[in-house]
Protein backbone atom coordinates (compact mmCIF):
# COMPACT_ATOMS: atom_id res chain seq x y z
CA UNK A 1 0.00 0.00 0.00
CA UNK A 2 1.28 3.53 -0.62
CA UNK A 3 1.74 6.00 1.36
CA UNK A 4 -1.03 8.69 2.37
CA UNK A 5 -1.09 12.04 0.79
CA UNK A 6 -0.49 14.83 2.99
CA UNK A 7 -3.23 17.07 2.92
CA UNK A 8 -3.63 20.25 5.08
CA UNK A 9 -6.48 21.11 6.76
CA UNK A 10 -9.91 22.05 4.79
CA UNK A 11 -10.28 24.78 7.53
CA UNK A 12 -7.76 26.68 5.84
CA UNK A 13 -10.52 27.20 3.19
CA UNK A 14 -12.96 28.79 4.42
CA UNK A 15 -13.16 32.43 5.83
CA UNK A 16 -15.34 31.31 9.02
CA UNK A 17 -14.38 28.51 11.96
CA UNK A 18 -16.39 25.51 10.95
CA UNK A 19 -15.82 21.87 12.46
CA UNK A 20 -14.91 19.91 8.82
CA UNK A 21 -14.77 16.77 10.94
CA UNK A 22 -10.96 16.54 10.24
CA UNK A 23 -11.33 16.85 6.17
CA UNK A 24 -8.03 17.64 4.48
CA UNK A 25 -7.75 18.83 0.94
CA UNK A 26 -4.58 18.49 -1.97
CA UNK A 27 -4.45 21.01 -5.05
CA UNK A 28 -3.79 19.16 -8.01
CA UNK A 29 -3.38 21.89 -10.68
CA UNK A 30 -7.03 23.94 -10.65
CA UNK A 31 -8.30 21.03 -8.52
CA UNK A 32 -9.30 19.86 -4.98
CA UNK A 33 -9.51 16.46 -3.99
CA UNK A 34 -11.38 17.00 -0.38
CA UNK A 35 -10.60 13.57 1.96
CA UNK A 36 -10.69 12.33 5.15
CA UNK A 37 -7.67 10.05 6.34
CA UNK A 38 -8.84 6.88 8.91
CA UNK A 39 -6.79 4.14 10.51
CA UNK A 40 -7.40 1.67 7.95
CA UNK A 41 -8.25 3.85 4.39
CA UNK A 42 -8.43 6.82 3.16
CA UNK A 43 -11.93 8.28 2.18
CA UNK A 44 -12.20 10.58 -1.29
CA UNK A 45 -15.11 13.13 -0.35
CA UNK A 46 -15.15 14.97 -3.28
CA UNK A 47 -13.35 16.64 -6.53
CA UNK A 48 -14.05 19.97 -7.01
CA UNK A 49 -12.42 22.45 -9.55
CA UNK A 50 -11.28 25.81 -8.41
CA UNK A 51 -13.25 27.98 -10.41
CA UNK A 52 -16.47 26.47 -8.33
CA UNK A 53 -17.46 27.82 -5.29
CA UNK A 54 -15.05 25.57 -3.14
CA UNK A 55 -16.44 27.26 0.49
CA UNK A 56 -20.11 26.49 0.07
CA UNK A 57 -18.99 23.19 -0.87
CA UNK A 58 -17.45 22.43 2.04
CA UNK A 59 -20.03 24.51 4.49
CA UNK A 60 -22.50 21.48 2.81
CA UNK A 61 -20.69 18.93 3.82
Amino acid sequence: MGETPHGKPCNQLVSEVLDLNDLEYYKQGQHYIIFRVTESELLVIVFVHGSRNLEAILQEL
